[in-house]
């Protein structure tokens, strides 16, 4: 017998909450008419994700600039449609990007919270510049 998708969606769901696992907020990133940049203010708690995402073409430069007090925050920029990201902040140890594109698509920058931070269930307020040129 074969279990429907959307009982197994709701099983999988129910049980990252069950343990905890976080799901990101998602957030539409705006320009303003005529503008190629935008800053939005977000706040995150602990283990939470928040998501950010703007759409871009290919060859196009993004710049990203995420401002906290802690140094525990970080982003990733990941590409359309996927997980893969290219660009992950903790690794690289800043808290700035620029990088040209490489395809047509929604674009997301993720914000998390990583160590003591995430695991005392810290809320850390921030600031995300992004811009598209």
């Amino acid at each position: 017998m074969k279990t429907p998708k959307i009982l197994l969606s709701s099983a999988l769901f129910s049980l990252c909450l069950y343990l905890g696992v976080a799901t990101a907020a998602t957030h539409p990133v705006q320009f303003a008419k005529g503008s190629t940049s935008s800053t939005v203010k977000g706040v995150i708690k602990g283990s939470a994700t928040e998501d950010y995402v703007l759409g871009a073409a290919s060859g196009q430069t993004m710049n990203v600039k995420l401002s906290a007090k802690s140094t525990l925050i970080y982003f990733n920029v990941l590409k359309p449609g996927s997980d893969e990201a290219i660009f992950v902040g903790s690794s690289e140890g800043k808290n700035s990007w620029s990088g040209s594109l490489p395809s047509d698509g929604d674009y997301t920058v993720r914000v998390y919270t990583m160590g003591k931070g995430k695991d005392a269930g810290h809320v850390t307020p921030f600031s995300l510049s992004v811009s598209i040129k």
